[in-house]
């Protein structure tokens, strides 16, 4: 399928699968310039709390936190626990196994943090390719962006 190939033509039903590398690689000045409060303000939404499965407005108005993992985080799982490719793929199966059963009764978020340095690495990438090839042979998957959920959300009317 090639790098990423498991991308194309899915389209959004039930639950969703977070590619947060999408923000970084489009916006690097929130790494960059270090003012990553002016960025959230810009987008309209944070990733950065890690508790829970679904998004939420904050109490801050016109303001929702994105689902975010620090356990599905390249950079973690690779550099700072040595895991290995083939953990990569399990640990992204089971993460799913679990959320996409929970979806049967309210959708939920699957946060990859990914990162291109990290899981771009050649030897890597075919880690990636399995993990979203598992995930998007399951019926009503959206792999999609921490923008595209923030969108869909926010105009879902929730409070």
């Amino acid at each position: 399928m090639g790098r990423y190939g498991a991308l194309r033509g899915v389209l959004p039903r039930r639950a969703s699968v977070l590619l947060n590398a999408d923000v970084c690689e489009r916006y690097p000045q929130i790494i960059e310039e270090g003012n990553a409060r002016d960025w959230a303000w810009r987008l309209g939404y944070v990733l950065d709390w890690t508790n829970d499965d679904q998004p939420y407005r904050l109490n801050v108005p016109g303001m929702l936190s994105v689902p975010y993992s620090l356990e599905l985080n390249d950079l973690g799982i690779f550099t700072m626990h040595g895991r290995s490719g083939g953990d990569f793929v399990q640990l992204v199966k089971d993460q799913f196994g679990q959320l996409y059963a929970e979806s049967a009764e309210s959708g939920r978020v699957m946060a990859l943090a990914l990162h291109p340095f990290v899981i771009g690495q050649a030897f890597r990438a075919k880690y990636l390719d399995r993990a979203l090839e598992y995930i998007a042979g399951h019926d009503g998957v959206w792999l999609t962006t921490s923008d595209e959920i923030a969108e869909h959300y926010a105009g879902m009317g929730r409070s």
